[in-house]
Formats: C-alpha cells, structure tokens, sequence
C-alpha cells in the first residue's frame, strides 16, 4: 500500500484516529515541555514525520536510523547511540518500540543521552496489525509501558497517553483490512467512505466512554504515546 502522510492523516484512512492523536499529543507535550534551541534526536527517524513539530523549538534535529536513507544522518542501533552522556535535551522515538529487540537497552540509551531535565516521547502500538515488511515484535498495553518507563529510575512525571479507546482499535482493525482488501482488488477507494464513516462513529463513541469512564485508561487502544522527562 501506499505511503502515508503520517504528519497529515486523512479520515478516510483506517489509520486516522491513530495518527490525528498522535499529531496533537507531541504538539501538546511540546507546548507543555519544550524550550528554544533544543537538541533534538530522532531515533528510528526514517523520513522524519514529525520534524515540522519541533521547529519552533530545535536548534538541531538529528534522525538516526538502522539503514542510511536521506532524512538519516547517522546509521546506529538504538541500544548503542554514537552521543555523548546527556548531549540532548529530547529524543523522540516514533512507532519504534514494537521492533526493538531489547526495549530496555535501549530506553535506558535514551535516557543516558538525555541531560537531565530533558524531553522524552515515545510512541507504540497497542492493538495493531503485524507488519510483514519488518521484524515486528511487540504490543503494549500502558501497565507495560509504565513499568518500561518506571518513575523509580530514570524517568519522572512520566504519562501514558492513549490514542481513542475499544471502538477506534476496533475501527482500525476492521478499515485495515477493508483497506487491505480493496488495495488488493485495485480498487482502494471502495474502502474510502467506509473507513472515514467507521473512523467519526468510533471517534464519537470512544469520547462519550470517556466521560462515562472519566479518567481511567481504555481497555483497549491502538496507539499510546509515552511522555518522560529525565531524572
């Protein structure tokens, strides 16, 4: 299928609700957290998505990546990052952590990187498809991502921020292989008015569930974005 624009999803798209939500939470943390002239680093960058974010806030931007491409400046694995001690002041991590092979490892890179006081935002699936492209490993749910971003080491004020609730993970999964489908029949856009009219309902259902569950977590989501700061 074909590449999407990630910074500016479309509701027609199975993956809308996921991506709207995660667009708004980083610019939230951003406005809540962020300060001028940050160094900022991008680890599993690829084609740096969500740059435009930092710009009000980011002297430098750096993307690392696995594989060289051109938004990649430096070829690293996570769990050995070619930085010095607290040389940044935030690392965002955007759909990494389902592919790392020791998530541990390399969240406590993040942090050694990190100066102290500086921005971390991590993003991951918790209901989600497996991709078939990659070595896909991982799903979350935000009792596992608290306790791999524990406020008892490295991180403090540490928030788990889930992208909809059951209905918009059930949307995704079903307009993902509604998407699947048509693509695979040539003809994607019979899946267009489905997905955009499954993605308002759930979106609508999901906020009525939060006022009825005012201030619990979903039980399920399909995305959550994890906001740290390092101790």
């Amino acid at each position: 299928m074909p590449t999407r624009d990630r910074l500016n999803p479309r509701p027609w798209h199975a993956d809308y609700i996921q991506l709207r939500a995660l667009r708004a939470q980083i610019a939230q943390a951003l406005a809540q957290h962020g300060r001028t002239r940050m160094r900022v680093l991008d680890v599993g960058c690829r084609d740096r998505p969500y740059e435009p974010l930092f710009a009000p806030f980011a002297s430098e931007y750096i993307g690392v990546d696995l594989a060289e491409g051109p938004s990649v400046d430096v070829v690293a694995d996570a769990r050995s990052l070619p930085l010095e001690d607290g040389s940044v002041d935030c690392v965002v991590s955007t759909q990494t952590l389902q592919y790392f092979e020791q998530p541990e490892a390399s969240v406590r890179e993040f942090a050694r990187v990190l100066r102290r006081g500086g921005l971390l935002l991590a993003s991951t699936h918790g209901v989600g498809f497996v991709d078939r492209s990659a070595v896909d490993r991982w799903r979350w749910t935000h009792h596992g991502l608290r306790e791999l971003f524990g406020d008892d080491g490295d991180w403090t004020d540490v928030a788990v921020h889930p992208a909809g609730g059951v209905l918009s993970a059930a949307a995704y999964l079903l307009g993902g292989q509604a998407e699947f489908a048509a693509h695979s029949l040539g003809v994607p856009w019979l899946a267009y008015g489905w997905c955009a009219a499954a993605n308002a309902a759930a979106w609508n259902g999901d906020r009525v569930t939060r006022r009825i569950e005012a201030g619990a977590m979903p039980a399920a989501a399909v995305n959550y974005l994890i906001v740290g700061v390092r101790r």
